[in-house]
Formats: structure tokens, sequence, C-alpha cells
């Protein structure tokens, strides 16, 4: 899987392309690694350890009973010239970011020709969009702005961070894990938008 270069091990393309698709969704757990890598539990587990000993990952288990996290190193990021700070998750943060690699994982399965721009992508755009979406599901008719929440937010904060991106986008896909009736009555006076 990687080439040696006078004694040194090098990294593959396959293994830049896997790094990098961390890198930019800031994580990923162990089975989204083994599906995105089309390969299976334990080829990914051994990935992660390869990469860990080389310094390039971080990984361990942040929730109880849930797969183990990997994430890249300032190392890492800097062995694919990727302009982004290394970012520990935390427990709130792993709800959001694998969210996020499922769906950009089901954008790909269903909808092969569409490109997916992460934040971090977006953040370093020029010039970069404002107010930022979680990702921007693109094709060539429309783009999506796609906004995940871990918590349920009250109308406040959907009127805050919500609002401004329906503003600015053809559509936006938002994902929370419950949704209240008032916030129901919300987004449906919000339907013409």
């Amino acid at each position: 899987d990687t080439v040696s270069q006078h004694g040194v091990r090098v990294l593959s393309g396959r293994d830049r392309e896997l790094l990098r698709f961390i890198g930019e969704q800031y994580l990923v757990t162990l089975p989204q690694l083994a599906y995105f890598a089309n390969r299976c539990p334990r080829t990914a587990r051994w990935l992660r350890t390869r990469w860990q000993r080389a310094g390039l990952i971080d990984a361990a288990p942040l929730l109880v009973d849930e797969p183990t996290v990997l994430w890249l190193t300032r190392r890492g990021l800097a062995a694919l010239g990727l302009p982004w700070k290394s970012v520990r998750p935390s427990y709130a943060s792993v709800q959001t970011w694998a969210t996020l690699v499922e769906l950009r994982l089901a954008a790909r399965e269903r909808y092969p020709h569409a490109g997916w721009i992460s934040r971090r992508r977006l953040s370093h755009a020029s010039p970069a969009p404002s107010p930022l979406p979680d990702a921007l599901l693109t094709t060539e008719a429309t783009s999506v702005a796609v906004v995940v929440k871990a918590r349920g937010l009250d109308r406040r904060e959907l009127e805050r961070q919500v609002i401004p991106l329906i503003a600015s986008y053809e559509h936006t896909l938002l994902v929370l894990p419950t949704v209240s009736r008032r916030t129901r009555e919300w987004f449906d006076d919000l339907a013409g938008q």
C-alpha cells in the first residue's frame, strides 16, 4: 500500500485519498473508513494502526459503546498539505461530524456525479461564503446547504443560524435529532422560502 523511496515509506495515492477525506470531514469512525475505502473492518483497523504509528492520525473511542474515531494530527495535515489545524474531537462534535460523514457517503451513493464541499473547505474558499453551512452538496443544476445539529435548537437559534442559509441557498437540508411542534410550525411558515 505504501511505496518505498530511498528506504523511506511514502504514502500511496490511496492513503492520501483516504487521509484527505478524514481531514476534510474532521473525523471518521472505523466503520465509515471501511465503507469509504471499500474494505473490510479488519483492513480499516490495519490502516488505523499503520497511520497511527506514522503519527498521521490519532484514534480513540470517544463515546461509550461506539466505534473508534480517527482524526488527522498536525503531522498528518502537513503531510497532505492541508491548511487546517488539528482538532481533537469532543463528545458533542463526534455526533455532528460523524453524521456529516454518513450524509456524504449516502450522497456519494445516491448522487455519484454530485460534489461535496465540507465546512473545512468552505472556510478556506475565496471568498468564504457567509454564513457557512456544515457542507455544500452541489450538482450541475443546484446546490444544497447541509446543516447538522446534534441537539434540538430553539426558535431563536434556528432564526439566527438557519434563516440566513435559507436566504443564501436555493435548498437547505437541516438535520435535527428531534423537531418540536413549534419548530414544525415555524418550518411550515417558512415553506414558501
